[in-house]
């Protein structure tokens, strides 16, 4: 079946299907149930495809990341460690 094909009967572009293929994005839940029933399996292992269960950090789509809340404190906000070091933000003293 071409991504084409796919995506007819599901509704979506062409492109979308792609990004699915590629990492850029997931299907949501509804859609990972689609693809359980045209493709006749579990949906389950259509959601272990597209986020290894057993490690669910290994999947990261491309520039794209999920951080811990900021939090406000004093008039300051404060921005999870991980967000800092990934886009080299510097912490500022007054």
């Amino acid at each position: 079946m071409t991504q084409e094909d796919l995506a007819e009967k599901m509704g979506v572009s062409r492109q979308t299907i792609a990004k699915w293929e590629n990492g850029e994005s997931v299907p949501n839940v509804v859609k990972c149930n689609e693809l359980a029933e045209i493709f006749d399996i579990e949906l389950q292992s259509v959601a272990s495809l597209f986020l290894n269960l057993k490690d669910q950090d290994s999947f990261k789509p491309k520039d794209k990341y999920i951080f811990e809340k900021c939090i406000v404190k004093d008039s300051k906000i404060i921005i999870p460690d991980e967000a800092m070091a990934i886009f080299n933000i510097k912490t500022v003293m007054n």
